[in-house]
């Protein structure tokens, strides 16, 4: 029903009934996912990953989720939800099932090293204690956290209770650059007002490995995040001559603290040549461009 976002009250009626947001049928969105992972999962030389994303998992049944929990282990996927963004999503969950949605979930069995959740805000102590013991990994979002006002995630928390944690853009309604530079930058430096030992501070090691390797742990594919034989040729060159690179002193901090898209000077995507000197060369960007211009107008 949407309850976490709907306005108090619920949906007006002439909304409600036409909801465009009304599942299938548990069996048949079930079969469609399945299908659709076994058609799409592992192609593109590996690069393309599906796999089942129940939304938040307030808004499932119980059964849905084991089913989901089920057909990953069936097909070894990942599992993705939308995990306390905000803060009615954890009162919602409480008043329903008499617990937090992370302990429900643990109780469950949905709860595994599978389970990748966005946003992750409104936990507690015994939530963090829960998914650190289970191996489920937050991502992190806070560009989108900030926009819309949900909160702040406690990452600091997280990675000293030895959690993988991952980094994320969310979509771009809630992002509009979709910047992986300013998502590492932000991440770390947003936990520092809350803690006042300095050497607990999440530094620029910790926003590169969750920017890099643990989303390789999200997604379950190995190797991401690694320069060594055998791991996928995906890298990004920066140019040194740029004021945020002088005088070279420190690389990672640099890279996180201080670089930006501005500074990329080559990417390389599965070997293959992205961005040359800083321009797009894998495709022409104009009529991509004209198209969404055209069909922007036609939305006003």
């Amino acid at each position: 029903p949407y309850d976490d976002i709907a306005p108090p009250g619920g949906l007006p009626p002439e909304l409600a009934a036409g909801n465009p947001l009304r599942p299938a049928p548990l069996d048949e969105s079930l079969s469609l996912v399945e299908a659709a992972i076994k058609a799409v999962d592992g192609t593109g030389g590996g690069r393309i990953r599906l796999c089942p994303g129940p939304s938040n998992p307030g808004r499932c049944s119980d059964a849905l989720l084991t089913a989901v929990q089920a057909m990953a282990e069936r097909l070894d996927t990942p599992v993705h939800v939308h995990l306390l963004e905000t803060k009615i999503q954890a009162d919602l969950a409480r008043n329903r099932y008499g617990r937090s949605m992370v302990a429900h979930l643990d109780d469950i069995g949905f709860l595994t090293d599978r389970l990748s959740c966005a946003h992750t805000i409104w936990l507690d102590e015994d939530d963090i204690g829960r998914m650190s013991a289970r191996g489920a990994i937050p991502v992190h979002n806070p560009e989108s956290n900030l926009k819309l006002g949900s909160g702040i995630s406690p990452i600091a928390k997280m990675l000293a209770a030895g959690m993988t944690v991952a980094l994320g853009t969310d979509g771009a309604s809630t992002n509009d650059n979709l910047d992986m530079h300013e998502v590492m930058r932000i991440a770390v430096m947003l936990q520092r007002p809350f803690e006042p030992d300095r050497s607990r501070w999440p530094d620029a090691a910790d926003a590169l490995r969750m920017a890099t390797g643990n989303g390789d742990k999200a997604m379950r594919r190995p190797g991401l995040g690694t320069l060594a034989v055998g791991a996928p040729a995906d890298f990004t060159l920066h140019d040194l001559d740029t004021p945020f690179w002088t005088p070279l002193r420190d690389p990672a901090a640099q890279l996180v603290f201080g670089a930006s898209a501005s500074t990329v000077h080559t990417v390389v995507v599965a070997g293959r040549v992205l961005v040359e000197e800083g321009h797009l060369i894998a495709f022409d960007p104009g009529p991509i461009l004209a198209e969404a211009r055209d069909l922007a107008r036609h939305l006003d």
